[in-house]
């Protein structure tokens, strides 16, 4: 008979870890492959399963990749007497084996048990992938191979392979989800191979699915179908019903009797789901009429009437579907825990670190809020899931310095008893190496960091590497720490906690190591394109903020150590960035990167030779010259045109539909000359064109203001206007507005200068 078992009926003991037994380095070896040559096979159930099949063929491609042998697969039923075996999944031997041995049954999800025996190795455990997570324990623990990325892989070489005759392991994860949300970690086999769930084909055992996966309120309550005649199932905002930017009414009895048949439709569409989301959408908006804010006041948070609500949501589901979850979001507004309701033991609890500080540990007192918020969560909730974050939205190929963090945090998850874990990690900076990590301690949290990340960064970049990366890593994670600066998910711009002098030492730390694997391996080498994209992060902070660090260099008289050309530094990290099929730049930024690059950093350095005789011997580091392409443009308002006349053959034009429409902060600090090229379309001679100013957006005052007339500016010939010294703060940017006189049909801004003062005497 197969051992049936099943997550839903495991949960009660997901959190017995069961005992790793270790290898003894004492013990005897089972030679499996001799010179070549091998008697093994590998034997599966007569009815095995497409997992068991895929954890054979695994084994089998594997070591035949070490060795050159490739082992036969045969049917327990086939496997002729006397004939050593490699015994996979739910075969009769296994399944007594691990009887003997005392195996808790029902298995935890998830569960690998791999025992050595006299010509038979046993490679089990949970009937849904346990087989397959036994295969790739025995091959990376005991084998050598690694898995670093979907595409990269390391097999050792060797014509004779040894088991040791004594390892027992009988494991359970306490993590049952786990999954790394990373385009460097998508994949079928990368993630099965590194034992994640996340995002794994049938074949290598599915993944952890949760239908309607979160914000998903408005999918069982449309707007579109149900506002008009239902406005009251909606938020009551400022005394208004709405669904813009808003949630549902969740007091509402009959917007819930309507919502829970939409959701048991669902549930009926999957009925082999165990997981189905109920949770706000993206946004605030929650509901402040009566009946909801007296729960919510009663309750000291809004995940009152949230928890009220699921509460009521997953008892109806439960009578239809014993085995479900429902799931919903500590997120935002409904982070904090109710003080009376706990959730229904069906509920499952998603809580989100999005407000946190990622330069400190979640048990640091910059956390304490949060921390508060877990504790109370565990203390009510039986299944509790996290979302943690990885990256910064703004800066997917920037650096973004939480490496001092990431195995903290999620060991403080896991103790603090969560069970499912969710890393949103879309950024670039040392993906590879993040995800791997992720995966091997949320399977197993109790192994050292330490050596994992030598492993990796050894085993990845080259031997030798991992202490310089280690170095570089804490250097800026130091920095970010110090700075006093909150690094969140929307972290600020790198310039306001990284300084001059650490961005040096971190790239004299990198370029040591791009030497030290290029005199190893070869420029051509796997590992010297791998460390190149490991400083790819390091490279856009030089770009991203090129005129800023020498201005920097220039004011605290420190050695220039940037790149020196800047559009042959721009092509490059875009080749770097097309090799690596890196497509997005930010969250917002759309896949179209590569003009954004151009225009933004490339072009500013192209036609320096367009520009009045004054600026063009000027040192380094003396000016700053900003074109139109980086300019912010407020509610959409703005339109950048083709202009023969303008500097780089486009111009921002501005209309009169609003009081500011440009904008950029362009990381100044202290007194800068300022000059800018400017023109306007007019009916008239007279009156006012458009308004410059400086405004500090941290501080929120103004620095300085004046505007510019008709007079000045019309006509199809830029003019250059010289608006003197201003004292810039390093938050503080410019605008652009048109002063909305209908005579002035549009205004062009083309091109801006800030020139060191002593520099200034002539004007253009």
């Amino acid at each position: 008979m197969r051992l049936k078992v099943f997550l839903w009926e495991t949960l009660p003991v997901l959190f017995v870890l069961i005992a790793l037994l270790c290898t003894s380095a004492k013990g005897g070896e089972i030679t499996v492959v001799d010179k070549g040559e091998s008697n093994w096979v590998i034997a599966i159930p007569d009815d095995a399963t497409e997992v068991e099949q895929t954890a054979a063929a695994e084994l089998q491609t594997h070591i035949k990749a070490i060795s050159g042998c490739e082992l036969s697969i045969t049917t327990e039923h086939e496997l002729q007497s006397g004939v050593p075996a490699f015994y996979i999944g739910g075969t009769s031997r296994g399944l007594a084996v691990m009887a003997d041995a005392g195996a808790v049954t029902p298995l935890p999800f998830d569960t690998i048990f791999i025992r050595t025996l006299p010509e038979a190795v046993i490679l089990s455990g949970h009937e849904r992938r346990g087989a397959l997570y036994a295969v790739y324990t025995l091959l990376e623990d005991t084998l050598g191979c690694r898995w670093w990325t979907p595409e990269e892989t390391f097999i050792p070489k060797s014509d004779t392979i040894s088991i040791p005759d004594d390892v027992a392991i009988n494991y359970a994860p306490k993590v049952i989800s786990r999954e790394v949300y990373n385009h460097r970690a998508w994949g079928n086999i990368y993630s099965a191979r590194n034992k994640g769930n996340g995002s794994n084909d049938v074949a290598h055992g599915g993944k952890i699915e949760i239908i309607n996966f979160v914000h998903s309120f408005y999918h069982y309550i449309s707007p579109d179908k149900y506002f008009e005649d239902h406005p009251e199932w909606f938020s009551e905002i400022d005394g208004k019903r709405t669904y813009n930017t808003a949630q549902l009414c969740l007091t509402n009895e009959e917007m819930r009797a309507e919502l829970i048949q939409n959701l048991l439709a669902d549930l009926r569409k999957s009925p082999n789901a165990k997981f189905i989301d109920l949770s706000q959408n993206d946004w605030y908006g929650f509901c402040t009429c009566e009946k909801c804010r007296a729960v919510d006041e009663e309750e000291g948070s809004q995940s009152g009437t949230l928890i009220h609500f699921i509460n009521a949501v997953a008892e109806a589901v439960e009578k239809e579907f014993p085995d479900v979850y429902v799931e919903t979001l500590a997120y935002q507004y409904t982070r904090k825990p109710p003080l009376h309701v706990k959730p229904r033991d069906n509920v499952l609890i998603r809580l989100c670190s999005i407000e946190c500080d990622f330069s400190h540990s979640l048990e640091h007192p910059v956390n304490k809020a949060f921390a508060e918020d877990l504790r109370g969560w565990r203390a009510i909730a039986k299944s509790l899931f996290i979302w943690d974050y990885l990256t910064d939205y703004h800066d997917y190929t920037g650096i973004f310095p939480n490496y001092n963090v990431i195995v903290p945090n999620l060991r403080y998850f896991i103790d603090s008893g969560a069970i499912g874990i969710f890393n949103e990690s879309e950024g670039e900076d040392f993906c590879e190496l993040r995800n791997w990590l992720l995966h091997h301690l949320m399977w197993d949290p109790s192994q050292s960091e330490e050596e994992l990340f030598n492993d990796f960064c050894n085993g990845y970049y080259g031997e030798g590497m991992a202490p310089l990366i280690r170095e570089y890593q804490k250097l800026l994670a130091q920095r970010a720490a110090d700075s006093g600066e909150h690094i969140g998910c929307f972290a600020p711009e790198v310039r306001t906690w990284l300084d001059y002098k650490t961005l040096v030492q971190a790239t004299d730390i990198m370029n040591r190591a791009g030497e030290l694997v290029q005199s190893s391996y070869g420029k051509d080498s796997a590992e010297y394109t791998r460390i190149s994209k490991a400083r790819l992060a390091l490279d856009r902070t030089w770009l991203k903020f090129y005129d800023f660090w020498r201005l920097t260099s220039a004011q605290e008289n420190l050695a220039w150590t940037g790149p020196d050309d800047p559009v042959a530094a721009c092509s490059d990290f875009i080749d770097r960035c097309r090799l690596h099929k890196i497509t997005q730049l930010a969250i917002d930024s759309g896949t179209d990167w590569e003009p954004l690059l151009l225009e933004k950093i490339k072009m500013r350095y192209l036609k320096r030779e367009h520009l009045a005789e004054i600026w063009q011997d000027l040192p380094a580091g003396e000016s700053v010259i900003i074109d139109d392409a980086s300019f912010a443009n407020y509610l959409e308002k703005a339109e950048r045109i083709e202009d023969v006349n303008a500097w780089n053959g486009r111009a921002t034009s501005m209309p009169t539909e609003v009081d500011w429409n440009v904008n950029f902060t362009p990381a100044l600090s202290g007194p800068y000359r300022t000059f800018v090229r400017l023109r306007c379309d007019a009916s008239t001679d007279q009156g006012d064109a458009m308004s410059f100013g400086v405004y500090d957006w941290k501080a929120k005052v103004g620095i300085f203001t004046k505007t510019v007339t008709v007079e000045e500016l019309r006509g199809s010939d830029y003019k250059w206007v010289d608006f003197g010294t201003i004292d810039f703060t390093v938050d503080a940017g410019f605008w652009f507005a048109h002063r909305h006189d209908p005579n002035v049909s549009r205004v062009f801004v083309d091109v801006i200068v800030f020139i060191k003062p002593e520099e200034t005497a002539v004007t253009p």
